[in-house]
């Protein structure tokens, strides 16, 4: 089960998934949701932690404490979760506005590929251009 996937089952709202890669050694994707309290947020980080399965621990986590802005740095996957306020005031989808988004669907796991996990799709970029088929969060935290 994806990252994105364990957030939308947890009332994550507004999952998104952007494909950072090919504008940063970063990540290559960010997956961001955001939660109502911080209560939620923590919740929400929790869940990404116990339920995306495989084993993977992050390398890093930030914000944990505070609850107002939590990420979970994975190398090659970035999970960020917020309160609505340190969204809308970070901008992370605005900061990142060229990086295709992924329309990824529930329920449809990666089949294998360079990178497994994620559930799917179709990437767009700037102005809602198809840009690419991508499937899966590299080594994702299932």
């Amino acid at each position: 089960m994806s990252s994105a996937r364990v957030l939308a089952d947890a009332k994550g709202d507004k999952v998104v998934v952007l494909a950072v890669g090919e504008m940063t050694v970063i990540a290559d994707y960010f997956v961001i949701a955001s939660g109502t309290s911080q209560r939620h947020v923590k919740a929400l980080a929790d869940r990404v932690l116990e339920g995306t399965g495989g084993g993977r621990k992050p390398s890093h986590i930030e914000g944990y404490e505070s609850g107002y802005w939590i990420l979970l740095d994975y190398g090659d996957v970035v999970v960020d979760v917020f309160r609505e306020a340190e969204r809308a005031f970070y901008g992370l989808e605005r900061l990142w506005g060229d990086a295709p988004r992924l329309e990824w669907e529930e329920g449809v796991q990666g089949a294998g590929g360079p990178s497994p996990g994620l559930a799917t799709a179709a990437a767009k970029g700037p102005a809602g251009r198809p840009t690419r088929k991508v499937t899966g969060e590299p080594s994702s935290p299932e």
